[in-house]
């Protein structure tokens, strides 16, 4: 009964909230921006549907540019809501209206390339538009490291070793060491026939991972008995 009575009174204030934003003001811009901040506050406080709900609101209020921001943030809402369907689609539309949000456009190819993986009539088309956003990335600020490895991780899929091996080496100078960049790498290497350099990746991010108190099982099964020690 308590607890039901606290729920009661929480959405009890968010409505009393939201008919209170809309009152202030009139301004589709104004209006969008204060629902925005709102929905941030309740993000921060881990309280995601509120959240969710706020960044609606603000989509809904039709304020031009601020609709890429509202867009991202009801994306980034949704996949702490395991709502990887509708994050997507937040994505898709924060991309469109925000061209230079490197986070948005990283968040939407990853999700295509996990779509990919599930197989379907559009995994092929998941691929290519993941491509597209990822030869994108490499042509915007902070953008490369993650291009490199989405491409590297889509020619694996495609089973393409020796260009998944060069992007990912690409993506390791920009960013050294990333647990699962190197697993992508040594998949990589391992399917281009290169199992000394594979065994080598495979020890570097063992020895890594040791240091964080997690050591990755069975990685190196992959590699021939004959080039082990």
């Amino acid at each position: 009964m308590v607890k039901w009575e606290y729920a009661s009174r929480e959405t009890s204030g968010l409505f009393s909230l939201l008919f209170l934003l809309g009152a202030c003001t009139r301004d589709p811009h104004a209006l969008a921006v204060r629902y925005v901040e709102n929905g941030n506050k309740f993000f921060e406080r881990e309280k995601y549907k509120e959240a969710s709900l706020m960044y609606r609101r603000a989509v809904a209020a039709n304020a031009g540019p601020l609709f890429g921001e509202a867009y991202y943030r009801l994306g980034l809402t949704a996949m702490k809501l395991s709502d990887v369907g509708s994050a997507y689609r937040a994505f898709v539309r924060a991309v469109e209206l925000q061209k230079n949000n490197v986070d948005a456009l990283t968040k939407t190819a990853d999700i295509e390339i996990l779509a990919a993986t599930q197989g379907g009539k559009q995994g092929d088309s998941f691929l290519q538009s993941a491509k597209d956003r990822a030869t994108q990335l490499l042509k915007m600020k902070d953008g490369s490291y993650d291009g490199y490895r989405m491409l590297g991780q889509i020619a694996l899929l495609n089973k393409q070793p020796v260009e998944a091996v060069h992007n990912l080496e690409l993506a390791n100078k920009i960013k050294p060491d990333q647990a699962p960049l190197i697993l992508a790498y040594f998949t990589a290497l391992v399917q281009n026939n290169q199992f000394a350099e594979a065994e080598v990746a495979a020890k570097s991010l063992i020895a890594k991972q040791k240091d964080y108190g997690r050591t990755p099982v069975g990685i190196t099964k992959e590699i021939p008995n004959e080039t082990k020690p």
